[in-house]
C-alpha cells in the first residue's frame, strides 16, 4: 500500500490507476489473452470470464427474476438483478446539469462514467499523454 494518501499504482499499458496494488493486479488480467489465463466458464452458455466475480454476475442472466434479489427503482417501475444496473439507471432521474461528464480531449466522446472514458482512450493510445477532462 502506498505511504501517501494520494499515491497511486499506474497501469503501464493504459491510463488505468488504482489506489491499491491488488486492484492493479486484478486490472492487469484485462490485458491478457483469455487463452493464457485461468477462466471461469459458464455452465449454461459459452461465456468465459477472467474474474470469478464477473461469472457470478453473469450467472444472474440465467435465473428468473423471481429467484434472485432484485434492486427496484424508487421513482419508476424499473427492476433489475444487478445493483450496478440500478445505479446506472438512477442517473436517468437526475438533472443532466447535476451530473459529472467525462470528455475525451482528442474527440467529441463524452460519458457519465470515468471507466468508459478510460476504455475509450485506448483508441487514442498512440496520441500524446493527454488525460481526460472533467466538466460539471
Amino acid at each position: 500500500m502506498p505511504i501517501h494518501k494520494d499515491a497511486t499504482y499506474q497501469c503501464a499499458l493504459c491510463p488505468y490507476k488504482a489506489k491499491q496494488k491488488k486492484y492493479l493486479t486484478t486490472h492487469m488480467l484485462s490485458h491478457k489473452d483469455v487463452s493464457k489465463v485461468t477462466t471461469y466458464d459458464c455452465s449454461f452458455c459459452p461465456y468465459k470470464a477472467k474474474r470469478k466475480f464477473h461469472l457470478t454476475t453473469h450467472m444472474l442472466i440465467h435465473k428468473d427474476i423471481s429467484e434472485v434479489t432484485t434492486y427496484d427503482c424508487s421513482f419508476c417501475s424499473y427492476k433489475t438483478k444487478r445493483k450496478e444496473s440500478l445505479t446506472a439507471h438512477m442517473l436517468t432521474h437526475k438533472d443532466a446539469s447535476a451530473l459529472t461528464t467525462y470528455s475525451c480531449s482528442f474527440c467529441s466522446f463524452k460519458t457519465k462514467w470515468k471507466g468508459n472514458l478510460t476504455t475509450h482512450m485506448l483508441i487514442h493510445k498512440d496520441a500524446s499523454e493527454k488525460k481526460y477532462v472533467v466538466t460539471y
